[in-house]
């Protein structure tokens, strides 16, 4: 399992990137995705994106139950190095419908929608 390298070109292969418009018509559309949130607890406390998960990176091993059957999964952080490394160890763990958020919640928060605490 790796840590997720954003200059491997192996690793790009196994992370899908969507857009936050593409991102907010998901949660629109009420699709079947699990929404990740993989910051540290303390900052998801602080607000996120409503409806998600908080599964911080560091416990994306221990928790792999939580996220097994779920088809689609989007994976968020600050930005897309947390996320694309969380990413990464869910696919190198079989769960291969994984998106990142390009841009993450720093993004998100810049164009002024929501989050909640």
């Amino acid at each position: 399992m790796t840590w997720g390298d954003l200059s491997s070109f192996q690793d790009q292969a196994k992370v899908s990137f969507m857009t936050l418009d593409e991102f907010r018509g998901v949660i629109a559309k009420k699709q079947p995705a699990l929404v990740i949130d993989a910051r540290r607890n303390v900052f998801y406390n602080e607000g996120h994106i409503e409806g998600s998960v908080n599964i911080p990176l560091a416990e994306i091993e221990k928790r792999r139950a939580e996220v097994g059957g779920s088809k689609q999964i989007i994976i968020y952080a600050d930005n897309e190095i947390e996320s694309f490394q969380a990413a990464v160890k869910l696919y190198d763990m079989k769960l291969l419908s994984v998106n990142v958020v390009r841009g993450g919640l720093d993004v998100w928060k810049e164009k002024g929608y929501e989050t909640v605490k």
